[in-house]
């Protein structure tokens, strides 16, 4: 449970419902821990993603921190543990936002195929952010090759100021 008090952040640009849904404490957390996830500082980061939570009061940044949290322990090899992350998420959890981190998830859970979450759209947002769960995916599930192919597509799209390009990028350095 949140530790103080919750500091509501105004919305950059507000939802379809014009109900702010970050606050202050989470975007912190999440983005230090976001840090250390490039850095490839897995125990770092999950602390961090885990304390995230504290302070994830909705089902978007429920998600969203799932989602990297999930990635966290694959990386470090904890299985299980991710495993049991993204099943704390209910299957009809409705999100407002973070449209993008659900059907992450929904891979992670076996849910959805790869090959669904890439897609064939032109929204290269959309295939940064799900390249990134995918290519992250194939590289914990022993397929590195794949990953490798996925990440070179993220990094094709140029979008360097969105986490998935950066995750992709940093991945791509750290296993040359």
């Amino acid at each position: 449970m949140p530790k103080g008090v919750v500091e509501i952040e105004p919305d950059g640009i507000p939802n379809a419902r014009g109900i702010p849904l970050s606050n202050t404490q989470y975007n912190v957390l999440y983005h230090h821990a976001l840090v250390h996830y490039l850095q490839g500082e897995w125990t770092q980061a999950e602390r961090l993603w885990r304390e995230c939570l504290d302070y994830a009061d909705n089902a978007d940044l429920q998600v969203a921190a799932r989602d990297w949290l999930y990635m966290t322990l694959r990386r470090r090899g904890d299985a299980a543990a991710a495993a049991a992350v993204v099943a704390a998420i209910p299957r009809d959890v409705e999100v407002i936002e973070d449209h993008a981190y659900l059907p992450r998830v929904r891979l992670y859970r076996g849910e959805l195929s790869p090959e669904a979450l890439l897609g064939e759209g032109d929204d290269r947002m959309q295939l940064v952010t799900q390249g990134y769960g995918v290519a992250n995916w194939y590289l914990v599930e022993g397929q590195a090759e794949r990953a490798a192919d996925v990440r070179r597509r993220v990094l094709a799209t140029g979008a360097w100021d969105a986490f998935g390009y950066l995750a992709a990028e940093a991945d791509s350095h750290r296993l040359k």
